[in-house]
């Protein structure tokens, strides 16, 4: 009588092939996964600049930034408060409002993703993506898959920073 089962050298071969695809699909799986935080960056980037402009209008103001409180959207930090002053902080970035200068034309709002140096801004209508240590290659690539690799010009970016634009 023939005893059903696998052998040790099918499991083991089993394991191995697992072991394998697992190794070439985790960093593209973190890729996607931060790829998908910062689409969602930029939507709230989106929106908090379209309440910087409505706050401006009704206010008869131009170029004014206005505080959180202030903005007729509400913005939650990640321990559940309203947001207030010209900063707050989410699950998985932060975001800070921005006074347009001379040296810059970033939009008011920009969000910064937790654990990374990499920081994103919605910069005449397009999306912007800058990383504050450009010796960090996977922080680059993540920005060039994010934005494409088109360089901007220092003037639009943050001082000391590689920054990519769409």
């Amino acid at each position: 009588m023939k005893k059903q089962g696998f052998t040790l050298i099918e499991l083991l071969v089993v394991v191995l092939i697992i072991g394998i695809l697992s190794s070439i699909a985790l960093p593209q799986y973190e890729k996607a996964v931060m790829k998908a935080r910062a689409a969602n960056a930029y939507q709230i980037v989106a929106s908090i600049n379209t309440a910087q402009q409505m706050a401006n209008l009704e206010n008869g103001t131009k170029g004014e930034i206005y505080p959180f409180e202030e903005l007729s959207l509400s913005f939650v930090n990640a321990d559940g408060t309203p947001a207030t002053g010209y900063y707050y902080s989410a699950k998985d970035y932060s975001f800070s409002l921005n006074r347009k200068t001379e040296q810059t034309q970033m939009e008011p709002a920009a969000a910064v993703l937790k654990n990374t140096s990499i920081y994103l801004s919605i910069n005449n209508g397009r999306r912007a993506c800058g990383v504050v240590d450009s010796s960090n290659t996977s922080e680059v690539s993540l920005c060039k898959a994010i934005v494409g690799s088109s360089t901007a010009a220092s003037s639009v970016c943050v001082s000391g920073s590689v920054c990519y634009i769409e």
